[in-house]
């Protein structure tokens, strides 16, 4: 499926893409130390109180996806090579995530403060076209 979205954007008309990787999630923050504060909300994980409707996305998950697109991605980029076309970038924005645990806006999973998101587009710019 992954093959015949990029196939899809190249037939396009697109001469260089850039695929971002899914960003970290966190379940560190301070604020989940006390499910009972909000029952209906929260529930407990093993030891970690999440978000109701996060517990299926998890840190190893995620990883997984990730590890699973690079995968694919790099057989879609062999595949490009091997004819002579320009292979898919990739925006490692899980890594930058990762490294700024907490970061995380409303000290929830996911929802990332706008610096977060300023470092990803720093290095989307440096990646597209070598500035800051």
């Amino acid at each position: 499926e992954l093959h015949n979205i990029l196939g899809a954007a190249f037939n396009a008309g697109w001469d260089r893409v850039v695929w971002q990787t899914a960003t970290a999630v966190h379940k560190s923050a301070p604020f989940f130390a006390d499910c009972s504060s909000e029952p209906d909300k929260y529930h407990m994980v093993g030891n970690t109180c999440e978000q109701i409707g996060h517990y299926f996305f998890t840190p190893p998950r995620v990883e997984l996806v990730n590890e699973f697109v690079h995968k694919s991605l790099g057989e879609f980029n062999e595949q490009r090579r091997n004819s002579g076309a320009r292979p898919v970038e990739v925006l490692d924005a899980f890594k930058i995530s990762s490294a700024r645990e907490d970061m995380t806006g409303h000290r929830d999973m996911v929802h990332y403060c706008p610096v977060v998101y300023h470092a990803i587009a720093q290095v989307l710019m440096h990646q597209l076209c070598g500035c800051d």
